[in-house]
């Protein structure tokens, strides 16, 4: 999923600092913008003119976290932004000079958890340390079911709307006389629990329910036995869930895929069931029961399988980018196993920036495709690493050496795919082996061929994963001592 499709889900940090070094607030402001952050600092507000306290307030209002830097003792503190985020009830993180913190500083802060600091160098990566757990506590992966369900909503005809922060829905979708308040919900684990639609019930109850508007709830999971007592005798909420999603993307194989791929959990026995209920109200006369939102003249899903596979025959490496064949690359990826895979986490960096790797995806829990839970049980492996190479000749035994270097067992990270245009040469080839026969780590060499193969075995109603067991079993069963 193209990671641009969310800039306007991009999670807004007000970044509020006291010293003059606008190079390292912009090193911090490039690093968190890396992050899928969209970052709004003081010192942008400052050159606003009349308006500067209207902006700020209206900045932080918007902003879904705020960071605070002390860095300078003799300098006036921006204790009025910061004073107005802990009114706002926002995520605050505290970032103080460690010679600094003490009398009035330490008096005014002490009873929160501070992050203190030596030098500027240090502050941007313990910013980047701390907003970066922030991403997990808040995961992009609802701001992407979001844009899912927004856009589903849309094939169907309506006109939508995403709500503010303070909005008791999410998406406010419109269909001529028809309003549709939408809240979406996106957990982990396959089951979502009572608890965490409580809220749920106290929005429906807030908004109108008359007879051309409907709440509705929208989950990517299945619900517990608990939630559906729940919410039995609710009638003016109207509960999708992902059986029902299953069956709306089911002809649309780019939704399909996007929804799949941000799930952490197997869809393999899940049977998709049609909302009926759903499409009598998005539905101005009711469609054809065996289409989909997809049946708009659309490619079909074997269209751009077989348009991806045209694309790959023709790749010249010397006239393409290597960006667009990553772009490629993780497109076909995600075709192949984004009913497999989860994350898709692109343009990771390793610790202090010294090595990179173009993406990284996580295996689904309860998957029962054979290849990956091998991977799972004797590779002692969750996440997989992808990297693309754009070259015109054979990779050699230097891309592997460095591919080995991201792998981690304690990360759970001891599988790695490498997929270039023409597939690996002689050295590589024994570079591989000894890699897995001295580290246990397994290396994987793709090339554009096998792309093309992986594609066919799709189009004809194969696994894919298959095709990579094959290539594992042959690599083990040919492992010299």
């Amino acid at each position: 999923m193209n990671r641009s499709e969310f800039n306007r889900f991009k999670r807004k940090v007000f970044l509020s600092y006291t010293f003059k070094d606008y190079e390292k607030i912009a090193l911090v402001n490039s690093k968190l913008g890396d992050l899928g952050f969209d970052v709004f600092t003081n010192f942008d507000s400052a050159n606003i003119g009349d308006n500067i306290v209207r902006n700020f307030n209206k900045q932080i209002d918007e902003c879904d976290c705020f960071v605070f830097v002390v860095a300078e003792k003799n300098r006036e503190m921006s204790i009025e932004e910061y004073d107005l985020a802990l009114k706002r009830g926002k995520p605050i993180f505290v970032f103080i000079k460690s010679e600094l913190f003490n009398g009035e500083i330490a008096k005014r802060f002490g009873n929160r958890l501070v992050v203190l600091w030596d030098d500027e160098n240090e502050l941007v990566y313990r910013i980047i340390e701390e907003i970066s757990r922030y991403v997990y506590r808040y995961p992009l992966r609802g701001y992407q079911f979001e844009y899912i369900v927004e856009k589903i909503f849309k094939e169907y005809g309506c006109l939508t709307k995403m709500s503010n922060s303070n909005e008791s829905y999410d998406i406010l979708a419109e269909k001529e006389e028809s309003k549709f308040y939408i809240e979406v919900k996106a957990v982990r684990q396959r089951v979502i629990s009572a608890s965490a639609i409580a809220k749920v019930l106290i929005s429906a109850s807030i908004l109108e329910d008359t007879y051309n508007s409907k709440y509705i709830l929208v989950v990517a999971n299945e619900l517990s036995s608990q939630a559906w007592e729940v919410l039995e005798d609710k009638k003016e909420i109207l509960v999708v869930d992902i059986r029902n999603l299953l069956y709306i993307v089911q002809y649309d194989e780019v939704l399909k895929s996007q929804l799949l791929s941000i799930l952490e959990y197997s869809t393999e026995d899940i049977e998709p069931k049609e909302p009926i209920e759903l499409l009598k109200l998005v539905e101005t006369e009711h469609q054809n029961k065996s289409k989909s939102v997809a049946d708009d003249g659309k490619p079909t899903d074997n269209e751009i399988i077989e348009n991806l596979i045209e694309e790959i025959q023709g790749w010249e490496p010397k006239s393409r980018k290597s960006s667009e064949y990553e772009k490629l690359c993780t497109k076909v990826l995600n075709i192949l196993f984004a009913s497999d895979l989860a994350l898709w986490s692109e343009q990771q960096k390793s610790n202090e920036d010294l090595y990179r790797f173009d993406l990284i995806c996580k295996i689904k829990d309860g998957l029962q495709e054979a290849f990956w839970k091998f991977i799972e049980e004797y590779f002692r492996s969750k996440y997989i690493i992808f990297e693309f190479k754009n070259y015109s000749d054979m990779i050699t035994q230097k891309e592997i050496y460095t591919t080995d270097k991201y792998l981690y067992a304690k990360a759970l990270r001891c599988v790695a795919i490498i997929i270039s245009c023409y597939g690996e040469d002689k050295n590589a080839k024994k570079a591989i082996k000894g890699t897995l026969r001295e580290n246990g780590k397994l290396i994987i060499s793709i090339s554009n061929t096998d792309l093309i193969e992986l594609l066919n075995v799709k189009l004809q109603g194969g696994s894919p994963a298959d095709y990579l067991y094959n290539r594992l079993d042959t690599m083990l069963i040919e492992l010299d001592k």
